[in-house]
């Protein structure tokens, strides 16, 4: 997550200097959010399911941890709305490139 982190700030700083790449910022750092919110989530409750019985014990720590941070999984746009969106602009941009190409139309894609 680390070098998708780095990605994502060098798509900021390039839209920050040409003000282009707005959709490619957007793409990268909805998928981050999402990706790491939903990994954050489910290692709390692998956690949890290891401690067994002691896992819902407020001594492990772990239920104020899930408490805290499942909620983040839907803070600036639930999870599953943030990769419809990108897979909305991976699409998009395939067919662009697609056409750009001069290919032929796929099934079922109006010309």
């Amino acid at each position: 997550m680390h070098f998708a982190a780095l990605d994502v700030r060098s798509c900021y700083d390039r839209y920050r200097s040409s003000g282009t790449g707005l959709a490619q910022l957007h793409a990268h750092s909805a998928a981050l959010k999402s990706h790491s919110t939903s990994v954050a989530a489910a290692g709390i409750e692998t956690c949890r399911l290891l401690c067994g019985g002691h896992g819902y014990s407020l001594a492990s720590g772990l239920p104020e941890l899930y408490a805290e941070f499942a909620p983040s999984q839907t803070y600036e746009g639930d999870n599953n709305v943030m990769l419809l969106q990108v897979s909305d602009i991976a699409i998009s941009s395939f067919l662009i490139r697609r056409n750009s190409l001069g290919l032929l139309p796929l099934s079922g894609e109006v010309l």
